[in-house]
């Protein structure tokens, strides 16, 4: 079995919750950062918004994440430069047709 493969089970701990979870053992130090991050997150909220609910603070993390998350997939989107490519490689290989 690949090592890639390998899974087994860590315990995450999200705002004082745990939550037992199998991963690939090569993705373990990842969920390790996940975890971490998400728990500065909640802080970050909790402390702009203690009187919100660890829920609340939970799900303001969420947005927040995703909102980011949509932010690079839109900057990363390589489908308007590959659309504008194929449009100019047309264009040269009409324009080379038309003077040959």
């Amino acid at each position: 079995m690949d090592t890639d493969e390998q899974r087994f089970d860590i315990t995450v701990k999200i705002a004082n919750q745990r939550f037992a979870i199998n991963i690939p053992r090569a993705k373990e130090e990842l969920y390790r950062k996940a975890e971490r991050l998400i728990n500065e997150k909640i802080g970050y909220f909790h402390t702009a918004y203690p009187e919100h609910s660890v829920e609340k603070n939970m799900s303001l993390a969420l947005i927040d994440v995703y909102t980011q998350l949509l932010l690079l997939e839109k900057k990363n989107d390589t489908e308007p430069y590959r659309q504008a490519m194929n449009q100019l490689t047309g264009e040269i290989e009409t324009a080379l047709h038309e003077y040959s």
